[in-house]
């Protein structure tokens, strides 16, 4: 990662920190941990979103999250980032950086640096990811070349106005595209589409679609996350930092508040993606 994206992300957590420091008491966050699985990938995932100096409509947050893939890829991020709700209460903006570090099956190690937007709402939902790798090239053995991926994706999506099935299920239907710049091989670059449904508010399940091959070696994939209220100050007193998780595996009665999207997962990348290549001759 190069020093500017460094400082940049360094810059930011010093911001974050500092706002923490001089503001309320932190409330619970949201531990999300689930799985992703296709022809030839599949991963799993732990993710917290710890609220830095909250409010009713916005707050800062520290975001680790760790991912291993069925290859032995490990990759460990740490974001920061903010979501404001808007003053008539309709809608979500949100920004974030995060820095991601690699550890692949081959033994190399590569470093990344991310920025991310969100738009949330009721209705329609929008968010775009850039990935800035380091430049290094690392050997897997003594002819091929592992290297990192330059790349972006973003999505668009809204929630399907079903009559009757929405009293049981929140169903959202997402069209995006993703690029990223290979160097001996054809750009991972396509058309995607996600369905996301959610029976309760603590589970959603995922399934995608890609025009080609090349980003997770299928078009299909499919996922599943459960997101549990996290306290991380009731854990610093001995208290269960999970407590009122049971609500979120309830049928829904009622419009969750919009607020409540404040401390939900930034969905990414799970990884830095990576080639291998032929050495050249």
């Amino acid at each position: 990662m190069n020093r500017t994206c460094r400082r940049v992300w360094a810059y930011g957590m010093v911001a974050v920190v500092a706002a923490g420091l001089s503001g309320v008491a932190a409330e619970p966050g949201q531990m999300t941990v689930g799985g992703i699985g296709a022809d030839q990938e599949g991963a799993g995932f732990g993710d917290l979103l710890l609220p830095v100096s909250p409010t009713d409509v916005s707050t800062l947050f520290l975001n680790p999250r760790y991912s291993m893939n069925d290859s032995g890829d490990g990759d460990l991020g740490l974001g920061v980032g903010g979501r404001r709700l808007s003053p008539a209460g309709t809608f979500i903006l949100g920004g974030n950086m995060f820095y991601d570090r690699l550890d692949s099956d081959a033994g190399n190690v590569f470093h990344s640096a991310g920025a991310g937007m969100e738009f949330l709402s009721q209705w329609i939902d929008a968010r775009a990811n850039a990935y800035r790798p380091d430049t290094g090239t690392q050997l897997e053995s003594d002819d091929v070349l592992e290297r990192a991926l330059l790349g972006f994706d973003f999505e668009v999506g809204a929630l399907l106005p079903l009559p009757g099935l929405r009293d049981w299920a929140d169903i959202r239907a997402f069209a995006g595209y993703y690029n990223f710049n290979a160097h001996e091989s054809a750009d991972p670059a396509g058309l995607k589409a996600r369905l996301e449904v959610r029976p309760v508010s603590a589970v959603a399940l995922d399934a995608e679609w890609f025009e080609d091959e090349a980003l997770c070696g299928s078009r299909w994939r499919a996922g599943l996350r459960v997101a549990l209220p996290f306290d991380l100050a009731a854990l610093s007193r001995g208290r269960n930092p999970f407590a009122g998780a049971a609500a979120g595996f309830s049928r829904k009665t009622s419009e969750q508040p919009l607020a409540s999207r404040l401390t939900e997962i930034v969905l990414r990348d799970l990884s830095v993606r990576t080639e291998i290549a032929p050495l050249p001759k």
